[in-house]
């Protein structure tokens, strides 16, 4: 009986209560037992380098879309043959903007990975709050100056947190949620060669000012609040009226107040949102290709991708799977399928790693002086915090 190695990323208790039963039904299908080993997000990059560093590789990891640029350029990966992914998929039957991950950036040629799950950042809101504000909730998010608009309007009736944004406990999501201001006034974060950081243009500034002038709408004691409740608490506890985040920031647990949860509801943010998630890669080490490719064509299945996608709390990356019913009575995924059709990635270069992790701890630096000081000038904060990390990470991909 042959046997797998399967690295897969930790999201809590549902992660092998949805997984086990698909290993299982594989094992009988195959003969090959699968073992796992769980990852956490927050180390999940670096561990996926140590693999490739130390050659102590599974046979197949899951991968977040934006980190597989990084090990494709190390030369850990093993890349797919156009039979093998004829034999997985045709031509258009993953969502655009999930399959441009599978490659790099110019190069679509050979495909290093195999979509799997899809997710977007979202506008989760308060249905009674902005009702009270006299908000319409189809046109309140219509635009980002709208947007503005409908964070002073929550200001005026005493909101303490009109607009929740992820905070510095989730900084890979303000990144994310950030990219849809910076692309909406022009900016970007790379060139398309990923040789030169392009932040430093006004229109990216001015993206990211009007951004972080969401915060300020919020009083003093939101402010605080929001620092130590992050944007999940604030929201389900009863402080923000809106929270930005993927479907997971609509999950109730027991700190959600029931009353609060009844008037959550979810839109499409404005902009262009960005589009992540996780794909399935094998290992340049692998000594069981076939199985391995098994697994992969498997998982990346339409039946397992849902089945997985629900317990997970993201979406499939088939076309197709999308328009099952359970997703289109469901208003939050209806939004989420909005996003996902219409957004766009991170640019797939090689080095994407590092500048998206010295960015987020830029972007940690900003909401730190941001609480200490709301009173701040946030452009010259922006120009004086980005602006030396841009001239950092300009000077790491010239040499790379």
């Amino acid at each position: 009986m042959a046997e797998l190695n399967l690295s897969i990323m930790d999201r809590g208790p549902d992660t092998m209560t949805y997984l086990k039963p698909l290993l299982d039904q594989f094992y009988h299908q195959q003969n090959i037992r699968v073992n796992v080993n769980l990852i956490g997000w927050q180390n999940g990059r670096s561990e996926l380098v140590r693999y490739a560093i130390y050659h102590n590789s599974p046979d197949v990891s899951e991968v977040g879309t934006t980190w597989t640029s990084d090990l494709i350029a190390m030369n850990a990966l093993r890349p797919f043959s156009p039979n093998e992914i004829e034999s997985m998929t045709q031509v258009g039957d993953f969502l655009p903007a999930a399959w441009e991950s599978t490659h790099l950036a110019g190069k679509t040629d050979t495909v290093w990975s195999i979509p799997w799950l899809a997710e977007s950042i979202l506008v989760h809101y308060r249905k009674d709050l902005l009702a009270k504000a006299g908000l319409d909730p189809s046109t309140a998010f219509s635009t980002l100056p709208q947007f503005q608009k409908t964070a002073e309007a929550l200001q005026a009736i005493g909101i303490p947190i009109p607009v929740a944004l992820p905070g510095k406990n989730s900084n890979t999501v303000l990144l994310q949620a950030l990219a849809s201001w910076i692309w909406r006034f022009g900016g970007d974060f790379v060139s398309t060669d990923g040789k030169k950081i392009l932040l430093t243009s006004p229109e990216a500034y001015n993206g990211m000012e009007a951004f972080f002038n969401l915060l300020k709408t919020a009083t003093v004691e939101g402010l605080q609040l929001l620092d130590s409740l992050d944007v999940y608490g604030a929201l389900h506890q009863g402080y923000a009226a809106i929270g930005l985040g993927a479907l997971w920031l609509r999950n109730r647990t027991e700190a959600t107040r029931p009353e609060i949860y009844e008037q959550l509801a979810t839109a499409r943010i404005p902009g262009i949102p960005f589009v992540g998630g996780s794909n399935l890669v094998i290992w340049r080490e692998s000594r069981r290709e076939q199985a391995a490719l098994e697994l992969v064509r498997f998982l990346t299945s339409p039946a397992s991708q849902i089945y997985y996608g629900r317990g997970a709390g993201m979406l499939p990356t088939r076309i197709k799977t999308l328009n099952l019913e359970d997703y289109q009575s469901d208003p939050a995924a209806q939004a989420m399928i909005e996003s996902l059709k219409a957004g766009r990635p991170f640019p797939s270069v090689p080095l994407w790693g590092i500048v998206e992790d010295r960015l987020k701890m830029a972007l940690y630096q900003v909401w730190m002086s941001f609480m200490r000081n709301p009173n701040l000038n946030l452009r010259e904060t922006l120009e004086q915090i980005i602006g030396q990390t841009a001239k950092q990470l300009s000077l790491t991909l010239s040499q790379g």
